[in-house]
């Protein structure tokens, strides 16, 4: 570690207060110290890139799961049976 810089060592986004978080590591003199601080979303996308940056995001707003989508942005298809559905019936609440 430099003397005055810090090491990202996680980061996240708060869906609740709407921010970047990270964790980082210095060096106090002779002591290595971790706190946690909020980020700018500029200093993220100009970090990690928009990718990046709305990946980070879409976990938080879908608690901790990410949008999977193909290169083409289109939502990615999972099988998982071959049955078809051939008739639906609504039945109303009692």
């Amino acid at each position: 570690l430099l003397s005055n810089d810090g090491v990202v060592t996680a980061l996240r986004y708060n869906k609740e207060d709407n921010q970047f978080v990270a964790k980082v590591q210095f060096k106090e003199e002779t002591d290595v110290k971790s706190e946690t601080i909020r980020v700018s979303d500029e200093w993220v996308i100009d970090t990690f890139g928009k990718e990046v940056t709305q990946k980070l995001m879409d976990r938080a707003n879908h608690e901790e799961f990410m949008m999977p989508v193909n290169k083409d942005g289109s939502p990615i298809v999972l099988k998982l049976d071959e049955r078809k559905i051939v008739r639906v019936k609504y039945h109303p609440p009692r």
